[in-house]
């Protein structure tokens, strides 16, 4: 049974893979979900193929938070002052996670 069975025709009781069986952000057992996509429509490739070669992304790597008191010693030097993490972080990360929602 494909999962998207029910969410289609927006009643997502129809679907017997679905149907009370999650928890929010889970399955109990996903070896019955069929995870195929359906194939493109014929009009992707037509905006597609004019498109050429996409360059290789730039990928920056860096944690939730630079204010780690555990991290001195080990990523900012030994006795590392508060008011100096964000500048020890700066200078082996090229990315922050600003996130004022919690």
């Amino acid at each position: 049974m494909v999962a998207t069975h029910g969410i289609e025709s927006g009643n997502w009781q129809e679907s017997p893979t679905l149907a009370g069986t999650m928890e929010f952000g889970k399955l109990p057992d996903i070896e019955k979900i069929d995870f195929t996509l359906p194939p493109d429509p014929y009009q992707n490739k037509l905006v597609l193929q004019d498109l050429g070669a996409a360059d290789s992304p730039t990928i920056y790597l860096g944690p939730t938070g630079y204010h780690m008191k555990p991290w001195v010693g080990k990523w900012y030097p030994p006795g590392t002052k508060e008011a100096n993490f964000l500048k020890h972080y700066g200078e082996q990360f090229n990315t922050l996670e600003h996130n004022t929602t919690h």
